[in-house]
């Protein structure tokens, strides 16, 4: 349950962060980690939040051992489709529309979920 609310506040800080900044579009960079916590494998953080019109970079890369270390890191409605293993792979994309949009694994539909929430 700690490492659940420690990660909510830094959603919310997060959150907070892009809410409170001006309005032109800038570069907005994460890193996501793919972890197993009692047997579910997700993103975390498990929600970005950005502005439209913003550049998204992601650093992403899986902190699984061995054959569950290959997942997908897919954002459809971004364009975004990678594989992902224990080697940072680096997304960039533009956020070109708002809304909430699923980040998923492709490889893997029920695992890994999270979500990009691009603010109007």
């Amino acid at each position: 349950m700690n490492t659940f609310i420690r990660w909510s506040s830094f959603a919310a800080a997060a959150f907070l962060l892009v809410v409170g900044s001006g309005s032109e579009a800038a570069e907005r960079s994460f890193r996501l980690y793919t972890v197993e916590v009692n047997g579910v494998k997700f993103w975390i953080p498990s929600t970005i939040v950005v502005k439209k019109g913003d550049t998204v970079r992601i650093e992403a890369m899986t902190k699984l051992e061995g054959a569950a270390a290959i997942h997908g890191l897919s954002i459809p409605d971004m364009k975004v489709q990678e594989v992902v293993d224990n080697n940072v792979k680096l997304v960039s994309f533009k956020a070109d529309k708002a809304g909430i949009f699923p980040i998923s694994c492709h490889l893997h539909p029920p695992h890994v979920g999270s979500q990009l929430v691009v603010l109007d």
